[in-house]
């Protein structure tokens, strides 16, 4: 059994050495001359998206939906199967748009619309929609979806 000590006091201390190693801070990178430009470039965000900019960028991926010739659904329960295109008839923003945590010029808004889902139909009805939004200080320009993320 006195070999195996050795052996127990070698493993030991490997296992320190790696967790003394590991725990340490890393120095914060520089950022590379392209980034560090580019942060320099970018517009700050001019306060929360205006109402008429979230319409507008709803009423774009309606648009790219309908021109792409609709989402087609089925209803499990009874295996009807409808294309839907969607409509805005009418759209408002109720509420100030919530900044996203940890998520820089990144808004979270709502939509009260009233929309129909089907072509021909003339009947809108109540919708509400959440929108992530989110500041693109290079273009200077609002645009849909958490930036990094695809939508």
């Amino acid at each position: 059994m006195k070999p195996l000590r050795p052996l127990l006091l070698l493993v030991m201390l490997v296992g320190a050495t790696t967790f003394a190693a590991c725990s340490r801070k890393q120095t914060p990178s520089t950022p590379a001359p392209g980034k560090a430009a580019a942060a320099q470039d970018s517009k700050p965000a001019p306060g929360e998206p205006p109402e008429d900019v979230l319409i507008a960028l709803q009423t774009a991926e309606y648009e790219q939906i309908n021109k792409a010739g609709g989402m087609p659904v089925t209803v499990t329960a009874t295996g009807r199967s409808t294309v839907l295109k969607p409509k805005i008839w009418s759209a408002k923003k109720d509420a100030p748009c919530r900044v996203v945590p940890g998520q820089r010029d990144t808004f979270e808004c709502s939509l009260n619309m009233m929309v129909t889902l089907r072509e021909g139909d003339n009947k809108p009805g109540k919708h509400a929609e959440r929108l992530y939004v989110h500041w693109d200080g290079t273009k200077g320009e609002w645009k849909r979806g958490m930036p990094g993320r695809k939508k």
